[in-house]
């Protein structure tokens, strides 16, 4: 049996108990009796039910797409539909008619920043949010290593196929941000912590992330593997760094234009650029260094990789 692209979405993360379960804790320690909750993508309204669990007096669930229609019938069986409204909606437009105590959203991508999480929260929180209020997730880091992803991070160079030249794929290719499903057979050094984020944020525009990543086995570099830490409340923690016990998440790619043969030893200094309010463009640069002189460089960003359908 096949189920529809959006069900199968949904479900997988479901299935992913280690983010769910650990979510639920962290909605059980943080609500309190009587709690108002605001649950910024709630998808079928699992985490705005953990809420009603803990005693929320009343969630307001906000989700843009068709599955708030299932959440709906979900709330209904479980007998929550008296305590939570669901605005289908986004974040941005909706109208929450009062102040929150707790407002929860599960929007990390693989590398934590890139799907609007630091934009939508620092929103959020400004318009519901009362003073002293909880955030869910608190704050989360991001990570990098060194790896040799090979095909899975680019066409070959010069990709020529069925008698045509396709060499254009590559460079939109290799400035584009992906994700691979499991990188962490395919490290040639250990995650390395570039950076963190408190929510809501409230710091410049431009998040910039640096590190030194350490080479520690020998091979050809051809990418930056990104994870992420979250903190959700208190001590509880998230995270899908290798081995990646929250299948829910791949790993997020970052290509280097001009691989290079790294040996142990090495040091690849990152620097990483993205937006509060468009986590959607990136700016990265990588600079290979042996015995303290410059072995390769590059430096790439999703503006060239951009799609443009104009004349």
């Amino acid at each position: 049996m096949q189920f529809s692209q959006t069900l199968a979405y949904h479900a997988s993360m479901l299935l992913d108990t280690e983010r769910t379960r650990q979510f639920q804790r962290a909605i059980h320690a943080a609500v309190r009796e009587g709690d108002i909750v605001v649950d910024i993508g709630c998808g079928t309204g699992v985490l705005a039910f953990f809420a009603c669990q803990a005693g929320a007096q009343h969630v307001y669930a906000i989700e843009r797409g068709p599955i708030v229609g299932l959440a709906r019938d979900l709330a209904e069986a479980n007998g929550f539909a008296d305590r939570v409204t669901f605005l289908h909606d986004t974040s941005w437009d909706a109208d929450v008619p009062e102040q929150a105590d707790v407002v929860v959203s599960e929007t990390l991508w693989d590398f934590g920043l890139g799907e609007g999480i630091v934009d939508t929260i620092a929103d959020a929180s400004l318009r519901w949010l009362r003073p002293g209020g909880v955030v869910i997730p608190a704050s989360f880091e991001m990570l990098l290593a060194p790896a040799a992803l090979d095909r899975r991070a680019r066409p070959p160079a010069g990709f020529e196929a069925y008698g045509l030249d396709l060499s254009p794929l590559t460079h939109a290719v290799i400035h584009s941000v992906g994700t691979v499903e499991d990188a962490s057979t395919r490290l040639l050094g250990d995650m390395a912590a570039v950076g963190g984020i408190a929510l809501p944020y409230a710091g410049p525009e431009a998040i910039v992330l640096s590190g030194r990543l350490r080479v520690a086995r020998a091979g050809r570099l051809d990418a930056l593997a990104g994870s992420f830490r979250a903190r959700l409340y208190g001590k509880l923690l998230l995270s899908n760094l290798p081995p990646n016990e929250a299948p829910n998440w791949g790993h997020a790619v970052f290509p280097i234009e001009h691989p290079v043969e790294v040996e142990p030893g090495d040091v690849v200094e990152v620097e990483v650029v993205t937006y509060a309010s468009d986590d959607s463009t990136w700016l990265w640069s990588t600079r290979v260094v042996r015995d303290g002189a410059t072995v390769a460089e590059s430096k790439q960003s999703t503006l060239e990789g951009l799609l443009d359908a104009a004349d």
